[in-house]
């Protein structure tokens, strides 16, 4: 079994062995042990940890075991993705690069699984998951760029999809987390899809707007967005091209 230690204290090699141990079995007891599991991690694993970098890719890799043992269970896939997206956000905040490409892949297939019931929480891991220090091979990154295009534009344009803040925020943060090296990314996803990715940020901006409701995070993920692309030449043209300069323009004086 494994034990929650003082606050003071970090884990021994033996504790992150007995979590591993942990994961594999609990996950094949039944799903209310891996969501005993989940809550524990969740507890018991923060940045201020002194031994953070080692327990954080332990608790990554039990998730994975999670959601690649119920890959039928949404409540179960629920609870995984979100315990995913909050040790993700850990991991930014502690600077820890980690190769999270599997953890994306789950992500993805969960929504390929679940559909539109499981977009908020996939939304949430993969805005997370994008804001970590790692290198995506290209297929996986264009696949994540796809989503949040697809997320985005259901929730912001599809009549049969209502609005919904929390889904549309975590895709322009996808966005914006996508683009914090441009050029880089600009290279892999191409012309083409810079320009889908800045008609989809400028068309949820005029969307937001033309609500009349105020959306500050929304605004101020595709501003990020828009400035990150903006570093590389190419890109600076297609923001104009669709009126992108506009955008910021009006949003700002919401």
């Amino acid at each position: 079994s494994v034990m929650l230690v003082d606050d003071d204290d970090a884990l021994s090699i033996e504790d992150h062995e007995a979590m591993i141990d942990a994961s594999v079995q609990l996950k094949d007891v039944s799903p209310l042990a891996a969501k005993s599991w989940l809550g524990f991690l969740a507890v018991s694993i923060t940045p201020d940890k002194e031994d953070f970098k080692q327990s954080s890719s332990m608790a990554v890799i039990s998730m994975i075991e999670i959601l690649e043992a119920y890959p039928k269970n949404i409540n179960m896939q629920k609870m995984a993705l979100m315990a995913l997206r909050n040790m993700a956000v850990s991991i930014q905040e502690a600077g820890v690069p980690l190769d999270i490409s599997t953890c994306i892949r789950l992500a993805l297939d969960a929504q390929k699984e679940h559909g539109v019931q499981i977009y908020d929480e996939c939304c949430g891991a993969l805005w997370a998951l994008m804001g970590v220090k790692c290198d995506l091979e290209s297929m996986l990154l264009r696949e994540v760029v796809y989503f949040a295009i697809e997320v985005t534009e259901v929730h912001i344009l599809s009549s049969g999809y209502p609005f919904n803040e929390g889904i549309v925020s975590a895709g322009m943060a996808i966005f914006a987390n996508t683009f914090s090296n441009p050029v880089n990314v600009m290279e892999v996803l191409g012309e083409k899809i810079i320009d889908i990715v800045v008609d989809v940020v400028n068309t949820t901006i005029y969307e937001c707007l033309n609500k009349r409701e105020n959306h500050p995070l929304i605004f101020e993920l595709g501003f990020r967005t828009l400035s990150r692309l903006s570093t590389d030449d190419s890109c600076r043209d297609v923001i104009v091209n669709h009126g992108g300069i506009v955008a910021v323009v009006d949003g700002m004086m919401e």
